[in-house]
């Protein structure tokens, strides 16, 4: 430890402060003279505030002055937004935003701050509640030019909707990078205007969105298509038409889809044909919009039975996919269904599954395949680890297939012989149930007797 620099042991103390609170530096200067020094003579460890309902208001504006002009990483929890208390130490805060390099706060405590003070220093935001900016938040005061260019934000997470873009349009900009939105279940949508939300964010690599409720599609959408050329990650979760959103949206590069649970809601006289997700995969096929790179995807409660032959006509376009995680009742056997262009298991284990994009095997590079709460015929799981498991023989396995699966997730033991069971461990690295019999199963087996006593013991 002697021989570490002092920057990794800086590194180090800001881990521990970000872990256990700046209570961890006293501690840390008792060690020697060398940490002590480190602490000392390092501004920006004193610069990680957290102001909790519990904090020490005289502790808080004694670390506020030893930060002196470090950049300043600012938590400041909803309760102690509030409390009469903390108003020295809050407003001591507000004076020093221009140094604000990471805040998570209320709406209320950011609107009291001057975005020209911020405009070059800010790099991550979190908004913990909704709310509107005061009225000065973005105003110039007298002389001051207004500041050039895009912003520093990176990072932007905002809680609430504002469809007059009082935060929006000078939060959102090309230079941001991960933006979640959380617009509430208590707001009515368009989608034009999140669209237009995503066309000031080009270059973002990480989009969330949660809990969004759209309205019906308005007349004029059909030419729409916000381009988010850099975009790697995008996640919606509870949102009422997911189908709507991602029609209009083309990220080649996206590398990670995350779809679901979908919300349960539509207005009344709602097109129904939006709750399906037939219209985005359609789409998503097209070229320009194919994600050539998509190596995740993950849908959960959002499908519905028909989007099933379209879902496949979407894998076959990926060419790079690794992982499929797929949680859905719509995916459960039908008598209806059996054939490799309207079943998904019978698609993987086809020579042909992706006969309608890349050609030859569907999903090639495939590794992993999750599935839950889907009721399936066992001989069709077996077929898949047959032609595709990593321990599939040539011999025994379907000649020319991809050998990469190699684990398989879900309701494994509710069908199939203990003959084919065993065969499918065989076959693969991992074959995992997750029912609630073989969950209880595997944490008696972890804890074992001498676990167990251990335990008791300790």
């Amino acid at each position: 430890m002697d021989d570490l620099p002092p920057e990794i042991l800086a590194t180090a103390f800001e881990i521990g402060v970000l872990t256990w609170g700046i209570r961890f530096l006293p501690a840390v200067c008792l060690v020697c003279r060398d940490w002590n020094s480190v602490v000392q003579n390092t501004p920006h460890l004193w610069g990680i505030i957290q102001v909790t309902k519990s904090s020490k208001v005289n502790r808080l504006l004694d670390q506020i002055l030893k930060a002196k002009d470090a950049p300043l990483s600012v938590y400041i929890s909803t309760l102690a937004s509030d409390m009469v208390s903390m108003t020295p130490v809050l407003a001591a805060l507000i004076r020093r935003c221009s140094r604000w390099a990471k805040a998570t706060v209320s709406s209320e405590i950011f609107g009291q701050c001057r975005w020209t003070a911020m405009f070059n220093t800010l790099e991550e935001l979190q908004l913990s509640t909704p709310g509107v900016p005061g009225e000065l938040f973005f105003k110039l005061s007298e002389n001051e030019i207004p500041p050039s260019g895009s912003p520093a934000l990176r990072v932007l997470s905002m809680i609430g909707w504002y469809e007059d873009g009082s935060w929006t349009k000078h939060l959102l900009s090309p230079s941001l990078q991960h933006l979640c939105l959380t617009p509430g279940f208590d707001n009515k949508i368009p989608v034009i205007n999140m669209l237009d939300q995503l066309s000031r964010t080009p270059n973002a690599r990480v989009i969330e969105f949660q809990q969004v409720v759209y309205q019906n599609q308005p007349a004029g959408l059909d030419s729409t298509v916000v381009h988010l050329d850099r975009l790697i990650s995008l996640e919606l979760n509870f949102i009422n038409y997911p189908s709507l959103l991602l029609s209009y949206i083309a990220c080649p590069s996206l590398q990670k889809l995350i779809i679901g649970p979908r919300l349960q809601y539509e207005p009344a006289g709602h097109d129904k044909s939006l709750t399906t997700l037939a219209p985005f995969l359609s789409q998503w096929c097209r070229p320009g919009f194919v994600p050539t790179s998509l190596h995740t995807l993950e849908l959960f409660r959002c499908m519905q039975p028909s989007d099933i032959p379209y879902l496949i006509r979407f894998l076959a376009q990926l060419p790079s996919l690794v992982v499929l995680d797929l949680d859905d009742e719509a995916l459960d056997d039908s008598p209806e269904r059996i054939t490799d262009e309207d079943n998904v298991f019978r698609a993987l284990s086809s020579p042909e599954g992706a006969r309608s994009g890349i050609g030859g095997w569907l999903c090639p590079l495939l590794m992993a395949f999750h599935f839950e709460n889907v009721n399936i015929r066992f001989q069709d799981l077996l077929d898949v680890a047959r032609a595709r498991g990593c321990n599939s023989s040539s011999t025994g396995g379907v000649s020319g297939a991809p050998r990469t699966l190699r684990a398989v997730i879900g309701l494994l033991c509710s069908e199939g012989a203990m003959e084919e069971a065993k065969e499918l461990r065989e076959l693969l690295e991992e074959a995992s149930c997750n029912c609630w019999g073989c969950a209880l199963d595997m944490a008696s087996k972890y804890l074992s007797k001498p676990m167990r006593d251990h335990h008791l013991i300790h």
